[in-house]
């Protein structure tokens, strides 16, 4: 992971706002929401998750 902490929870919110521009119509969307709530909290709560946690949200964000 590199950048800096709130370099890292940008890509969290842009990739939030990728998830949410999808389709409703889309069979996966429910997913996506989801996803994409879990993603907010972690960047919302960024300086309070561990080491760990941000690395899996970073993960997959960049898997999305």
């Amino acid at each position: 992971m590199t950048g800096s902490r709130q370099e890292l929870s940008a890509r969290l919110i842009q990739t939030v706002g990728q998830l949410r521009s999808r389709e409703d119509d889309n069979p996966d969307a429910v997913v996506f929401d989801a996803t994409a709530d879990l993603l907010e909290h972690v960047a919302g709560t960024w300086d309070q998750q561990d080491d760990q946690t941000r690395q899996r949200a970073y993960v997959l964000a960049q898997s999305l």
